[in-house]
């Protein structure tokens, strides 16, 4: 199974499935062709492309056709249910089917988060085909739909109603501790960087809240608003700059300070002078001078700057957080983080960092309690526990 990178007649780039006989796997093609239609990334595409290359070789691999694998329950197959969670269980332990496990027990060879995402892929792709008739109505696609919908724990204390079953297809992913810079390790990151370019790299991402595909797609034209610290995020679609991305369309100036718009500015003047170039960020050595630097080339460089620091394993993203992290810590309002982010709506900003922010509420009124001689220690209640003893006398008053 492959991927072909190629460009439509409208020079957008597209991702075409191909099987192990060289043919394009035509439901798969229409399912990419769909997301195109409806404005989808190029990255959205190539990463269900790469997912459901992956679990068309498992079709292939276990002699199932691709409609009878979300058939209904026969002697032959399991049904659709089964099967999906069959493939669950292949992404997770590819060696289970061959019965030898190991004396340690097995260990996944994904992250959970990765086979939600893989199983994401093979889910939209069946509703779409569903939606269009090509494999009729599928009900497992409904009953994942309705299983996604849970209660919250005081709805159902108090209204009595039964707690929703979770879909086995989606596993709970262990939160991870956020990754952001502070004020003091960016300050250390600008000053272990050993050129102009690589500071401003970090700059528009902790200052301005780029992410790294728009960091790479900045074009000169896009500092036109450079004097007054605006530089304009444009969608381009670049056949020589295809890492450049711009997430949910979300375009617009951004404002930057004027350590970073200084910066910027002796770049251009000093740096870029006597490059013939459109791009901001460019590769200076290697076989392209001039050309726009890769998203990888990136991260290599973020990944060598951390361990510089002292900082194990930075990624780009941390500057993004920390761009978000430093208003927060200046009390500006949620609402007002979300449209610097550019976020889609203020839901995935308010779930990203709400709970920081309520931390610091908390540090807030510990320090102002401390210096008014107040008391201030919160108490240490098990929630859950008490959440059942509630519901216990509530059925012993029936």
């Amino acid at each position: 199974m492959e991927m072909h990178k190629c460009e439509t007649k409208s020079g957008k780039t597209f991702f075409m499935p191909i099987d192990n006989d060289g043919k394009v796997i035509e439901p798969v093609f229409l399912y990419l062709k769909h997301l195109a239609i409806n404005n989808s990334s190029k990255n959205t595409i190539r990463q269900n492309c790469l997912n459901l290359l992956a679990f068309w070789q498992y079709l292939k691999d276990n002699d199932f056709d691709y409609i009878e694998f979300v058939g209904k329950k026969s002697e032959t197959c399991k049904g659709a249910y089964e099967n999906l969670v069959d493939y669950k269980l292949h992404l997770l332990y590819p060696t289970l089917g061959d019965n030898i496990i190991p004396i340690g027990g097995l260990v996944p060879v994904r992250k959970e988060s990765t086979v939600n995402q893989m199983l994401s892929s093979v889910v939209s792709f069946y509703r779409f085909l569903s939606d269009s008739d090509i494999v009729g109505t599928l009900p497992v696609i409904q009953q994942m739909n309705n299983l996604q919908h849970t209660h919250s724990m005081l709805s159902q204390m108090f209204m009595k109603k039964k707690k929703a079953v979770k879909s086995l297809l989606t596993s709970k992913v262990p939160e991870e501790e956020l990754r952001y810079i502070s004020e003091e390790e960016f300050d250390k990151c600008w000053d272990a960087c050993t050129s102009r370019r690589n500071r401003i790299i970090i700059g528009l991402m902790f200052y301005g809240g780029f992410r790294v595909s728009e960091v790479v797609g900045v074009n000169l034209e896009d500092l036109r608003d450079i004097a007054n610290n605006v530089i304009h995020i444009t969608r381009r679609d670049d056949h020589d700059n295809t890492d450049a991305a711009v997430k949910y369309d979300s375009v617009g100036p951004v404002v930057i300070t004027n350590r970073l718009r200084d910066e910027i500015v002796d770049y251009l003047n000093e740096d870029l002078k006597d490059v013939d170039t459109n791009y901001l960020i460019i590769n200076f050595k290697g076989e392209n001078p001039g050309s726009a630097m890769k998203t990888d080339t990136i991260r290599k460089m973020i990944k060598r700057l951390g361990k510089k620091v002292g900082i194990s394993d930075l990624h780009p993203h941390a500057f993004r957080h920390g761009c978000a992290m430093r208003m927060l810590r200046a009390d500006i309002d949620m609402m007002k983080i979300s449209n610097v982010l550019r976020h889609k709506n203020i839901q995935t900003t308010a779930e990203t960092y709400a709970k920081y922010d309520l931390s610091d509420k908390i540090r807030v009124q510990k320090e102002l309690s401390e210096k008014l001689n107040e008391d201030f220690a919160p108490l240490d209640i098990d929630f859950k526990a008490l959440a059942e003893a509630l519901r216990e006398d509530d059925d012993d008053n029936e």
